[in-house]
Order: structure tokens, then sequence, then C-alpha cells
């Protein structure tokens, strides 16, 4: 999808001699992958099922200053790999590892020959169904990498070379030398078997063999280039969920006993279900006894995450694997009485007090509201039972109910003296997939929405609706190459209105590498912006209902479809 930009590196490596090749490399959609969870109805094993691979698809181009001359290198090599650090603990520290490593390689016996200009050589990366996605926590870090190496002839001590040139010759824009490169991180020792890439793709540009007389003349050392260049890029891989492509809703109910109460329903409603999304609640109670206070109603989301080192393997792996709990409020009513209020007496505010209670409330109890769910990275998506990664992250939606019986104690007895009940609380909860904050109409829509004209977002394969420029055109070409990526700022100033010249609304498809980045995600919409376009979705129909964590492929509704 060609509304990402590209990732560019924060740092850049000083500028390339006259002489200097330079290296750079693209993706489509700018490195960022959105793949789909694929159903397998009849299973896995199934011979009839079919799936067409996931790639990363891309070139590398390779340019020979003017004045340099032809010149040859040793070898050429493009990979992908998957690098995590982690956090294990005081004793081990951080650990870091390759967890996936494929590239491939062209080289020639008497070196691949550049002329001057560009050549230009095209990748496809086979992806496996379990690719694992980039990730990031507090102690624990997943990142994926795309490089690319070109090999000369080593650099060698003498004063020749050193007076033609440094030892380590200066990398172009957007590459960079002396970094490891990958035969110089070791992987993990256990590393994750995920299945392996492969080149399919490879563009008709590739250098020819040398002839016979470009042969004789390669028998010396004219043309050799000295040294290693390396550049790298980041790629981001966004799972969603759903099979269709599209977005995805919760509806969902949850029935649950409160000893001494009865029967409680809460129900989670959101038209578009993601990080940051809205939800909607009802907790209801229809019979509540008269002898019941009810002080406190609250509903969460509960966010776990399982850290195994890839060089954990073996039975006792779990027991070394690093957890963490994160407990995020979403709505909640009424006061939380204190630990040490073991029987809150009647003057303690309640949202529901029974005539026996002190109170006058009578019959049912219904509690609407509705709240936010926290940004990224507050909250991390979920992962998919079959992904496999060293990092693991689930989620469940949580219910949880303050209360007290007149005259009976925490496990229900009856009290020596009747008078107000010691505190009582009831903890439900239930496991779902939580989606990217990207997984919005704006991002994957299908079929795609028509632009609503009080939402600040643009749309990715439309002109911008402001300055009108198409989704290609959105970047600044007019700067220094060795500028990291930014959006264009030659617009009439009066047009988009601002002195700079940049357009407010198409600059949010720009994934700036000053750290201007994801404002067009649900994290950077407004309350009243996701509301209006949960609305807009239920008209045209709804979408996918989100299914519960370990019924992968499930769905209770069809993708919706627009009249």
């Amino acid at each position: 999808m060609s509304f990402f930009r590209l990732f560019a590196p924060r740092q850049r490596a000083p500028g390339p001699t006259r002489e200097d090749p330079t290296l750079s490399l693209n993706a489509e959609a700018f490195g960022c992958l959105f793949l789909t969870k694929i159903n397998q109805p009849f299973g896995p094993q199934d011979p009839g099922y079919v799936t067409e691979p996931y790639t990363l698809q891309g070139w590398l181009q390779v340019s020979i200053p003017p004045g340099r001359g032809r010149c040859r290198c040793k070898s050429i090599k493009v990979g992908v790999r998957a690098v995590c650090r982690l956090a294990m603990g005081a004793w081990r520290g951080w650990e870091e590892d390759i967890v996936l490593n494929k590239e491939e390689k062209l080289e020639e016996v008497d070196g691949i020959w550049f002329e001057e200009g560009s050549t230009r050589y095209d990748f496809a990366f086979q992806l496996p169904e379990s690719m694992l996605a980039h990730d990031y926590h507090d102690n624990a870090k997943v990142r994926l990498e795309l490089y690319a190496i070109m090999e000369g002839l080593p650099v060698e001590d003498n004063g020749l070379f050193r007076s033609l040139r440094s030892l380590s010759p200066s990398p172009g824009p957007g590459s960079r030398q002396g970094s490891p490169t990958p035969a110089s991180r070791s992987p993990s020792p256990a590393s994750l078997e995920l299945p392996s890439m492969s080149l399919t793709d490879r563009s008709d540009h590739l250098p020819q063999v040398p002839t016979y007389e470009e042969a004789v003349i390669s028998s010396g050392d004219e043309g050799w280039i000295h040294g290693t260049y390396n550049v790298m890029r980041h790629i981001k891989v966004f799972w969603n969920p759903n099979p269709t492509g599209g977005i995805n809703s919760l509806d969902e109910k949850l029935v649950f006993q409160a000893e001494g109460v009865g029967e409680f329903e809460a129900h989670f409603k959101a038209s578009i279900w993601t990080i940051s999304s809205i939800l909607h609640t009802r907790i209801r109670s229809t019979d509540l006894p008269p002898a019941v206070s009810i002080f406190y109603v609250s509903i969460g989301l509960t966010e776990h995450v399982v850290i195994r080192s890839p060089r954990d393997q073996g039975p006792k792996a779990e027991e070394k694997e690093v957890r963490t709990t994160r407990r995020h409020i979403i709505h909640q009513s009424g006061r939380r009485p204190p630990r040490e209020l073991r029987r809150p007496n009647p003057s303690f505010p309640s949202i529901w007090c029974g005539s026996e209670a002190g109170g006058c409330s009578v019959g049912a109890l219904e509690i609407i509201g509705k709240g936010r769910l926290p940004d990224d990275p507050q909250v991390r998506p979920s992962t998919f039972d079959s992904t496999k990664t060293p990092v693991r992250v689930s989620h469940q939606l949580f219910v949880e109910v303050v209360y007290a019986v007149w005259g009976q104690d925490q496990a229900g007895r009856v009290l020596p003296v009747s008078g107000p009940g010691e505190q009582r609380t009831v903890s439900v909860a239930r496991g779902l997939i939580l989606p990217h904050c990207t997984n919005i109409p704006e991002r994957i829509g299908l079929p795609q929405y028509a632009p609503m004209s009080n939402v600040r977002l643009a749309q990715p394969d439309q002109p911008c609706p402001l300055c009108r420029v198409l989704p290609a055109e959105r970047t600044c070409n007019a700067c220094n190459f060795e500028l990291d990526v930014h959006p264009r700022h030659d617009h009439d100033p009066k047009l988009v209105g601002n002195k700079d010249g940049v357009c407010p609304v198409c600059s949010t498809m720009v994934v700036d590498a000053r750290g201007n980045s994801w404002k067009n995600c649900a994290c950077k919409m407004t309350f009243e912006e996701m509301e209006k376009l949960g609305e807009s979705i239920d008209k045209a129909g709804g979408a996918m209902v989100m299914p519960r964590w370990g019924a992968e492929g499930e769905s209770r509704k069809e993708e919706y479809v627009v009249p």
C-alpha cells in the first residue's frame, strides 16, 4: 500500500567520496506489510488447502557516480532478518538473537561489473504463514530488517591504499559501513524454526557475464571496488485477524454469577475493534435482592506478555519465561471502598442499595457507558496462535463488581451481629484478539468508504481532498537526498493554511523519519472522529465480528457489504 513511507534511519552516515558507490533499498508499500489471517476450514493438513504465499517485494539500486568508470565487486547480498532483544532478568540481562534470517547472494567468478549510473535488482522474498511481526515493550524488542551488502576486495593495509583513500570507504546516503553485517551476528543456538524465505524474482537488468576480452582484463586489479558497503532499513508487519482483509468489530456478551446477588450480563460492543478504539458497554442485572449494595463496577483490558528466549528449549523452557501483566480501566462507575473498610455502612456512596441494606433501590440495575482503549504503545496487538515469535501478547476484557450483602461476611456466612456486610469482589474475564491500531477503514477498509468531510484523515488511494495531490506525490523530492524523508512543502500557503507550505491532511500519510509517524491510525483520531466513523460502518452493514481468543478463524457474522 503506497500510503506508507520509507522508515529512513534517524542517523545518516558521512557523505560519500566522488568514487564511492551508493546503495539504496526500496520495498513495496514502503516496507509496511499488512498480512491477513487465513482460514483453514478443514485444518492445515487438508490436501485441497492452497494459499498464496506472503511476499516482500522490492529492489536494490546500485549507483556508480559519474567519472568513476566501470567497476566491479565480488558479490551482492540481499536478505531479511528478524532480531529480538529480550531482557531475561537480572542474572541473564539483555540477550540479542536472530530468530529469522534468509539471504540471497549474487556473485560472478570474475566479479560483477557496473557501468556508471544506476543498476537495479528486483527481489521477492516469500514470508511464512507464521511470520512474526515487529514488536516493542519495555523489556523486549523485535525488529525486522531488510539489508543489502556489496562486497569488494579487502582493503589492504599498505601505504598505497592509505594514500588513495582511508582504510574504510565512506558509505553513501542511505548506506553505512562498519556496522555488523549479517554474518557477524551469530544466530541464536536455538533460533525459532520458521520456514525460510527465497528469492522468487530478479530484474532482467542483471549484469551480463563478461566477454572474453573483459575476462582477460579482469585478471588484474582494474576496476575493483575495495571494502564493503551495506544498507539496512526496517520493515513493519501488521497482522489482520479478518480473513477478508477488512476491518473488525466486537459484539460480545458475558454472563456471570455473583454469590448472594444473582446473575449479571455484560455486553461489549465496538463498531471498529482495534487498539485505541471506542468500547460501548452495558452491565445489567434484572432482579437484585433488597439486601444487596453495589458500590463499584469497572470494565477494563488486561494484557499478558510472555517472553521466551529462543535460547531456552526443552521441557524446562517455560520455567524461564518472563511474564508481565498490565490492567487498563476503560469505564468505571461508582466508588471502590478502601480495603481497610471491610464493612461499608449505608452512608458510603453506592450505585444501587436495596431497602434491607439501608437504601431505596428496587429491581434491576443497568449501567451503560463507553470508554476508549489505550493507545499504542501502551498496549500491543494480540499474537496469533500460529505465529512463531519470542514475544507473545494476549488480551482479556474483564468486569469487576464490588458489592456487599447485609448481614453476611465475604464467604456468605451470617455475621454474629446483624449489620453492614463485608465487601466482596467478583471478577470475570473473556479472552479475545485485539488488532493493531492501523486496522481502520482508511488503511484496509474493504470496501472503501467515501471520505467524511468532518474527518481529517486522507484516503490512501485517492487525491488529497485539500491540496488535490496524488498519493505518490505526497513526499518531497526537491530537497537533498541526504535529508530524511518528509512531506512536501511547496504548496501555496493560502491553500493549505500554513506558511510552511505543508498540507495538514495528506502529510498524515507520510511516515516521517523524524518521529512524526503513524498519524493515520486509530490512536491519532479524536473520540468524536472514531464514533462518527463507527456510525458510518454500522450504516453500511457492520463489519466482521471479532472471534474469541483461541477460536481464530471463527466468526458470527459475514463480512459487511455496502448496499
